[in-house]
């Protein structure tokens, strides 16, 4: 089905500890790419990416071949409070990666079947219904494709997803311990 809408994948992930209640992180790294980039491809970048602190690029391949592909990653958290937890968080990277996209066709993938549940309206929402709401605002527009994988796999940017938000948490952690 191609309505002229680009199509961008979306990696996220989300952590909070202590859980429940500890500060909140999440990360969600959207990826406008083309065929022939595995995901490997993009996951040893974006670690060269992410460690220089460059949170926007375009990856153009070497003279001869036509792979082109765009990246932005985006991250934060939360300070500790009694409603964060993993899924709170986990939701929360899929919710600011919309808010930061026009509408267009896109795969999210992440390892939370819990927002996977909630958002594509599979689980009927008992907790975080407030996040569900906004969402349904958000996602308006566009064509979602919802992928689950397994946490962590290597290879794949969901690797990166999992440290920055890991990261993110761990600054509101210092802070606290700050101040």
């Amino acid at each position: 089905m191609s309505n002229g809408k680009a199509v961008v994948e979306v990696w996220t992930d989300g952590s909070c500890y202590p859980n429940p209640g500890g500060p909140g992180g999440w990360a969600a790294i959207i990826i406008g790419k083309l065929k022939g980039v595995t995901d490997e491809e993009i996951t040893n970048i974006l670690k060269t990416s992410v460690a220089f602190n460059n949170d926007e690029f375009t990856y153009k391949s070497p003279p001869g071949t036509k792979v082109r592909w765009k990246a932005r990653i985006l991250r934060g958290g939360l300070p500790e409070a009694k409603a964060n937890t993993n899924n709170r968080m986990e939701v929360m990277a899929i919710m600011e990666a919309f808010r930061a996209m026009k509408p267009c066709k896109v795969t999210v993938v992440t390892d939370s079947q819990y927002a996977i549940g909630l958002l594509s309206g599979r689980n009927r929402a008992k907790k975080n219904v407030d996040q569900k709401l906004q969402f349904l605002t958000l996602s308006t527009g566009f064509d979602i494709i919802w992928k689950h994988i397994h946490g962590h796999g290597s290879g794949t940017p969901n690797v990166i997803a999992d440290l920055l938000a890991g990261e993110a948490a761990n600054e509101f952690r210092k802070q606290a311990t700050e101040d």
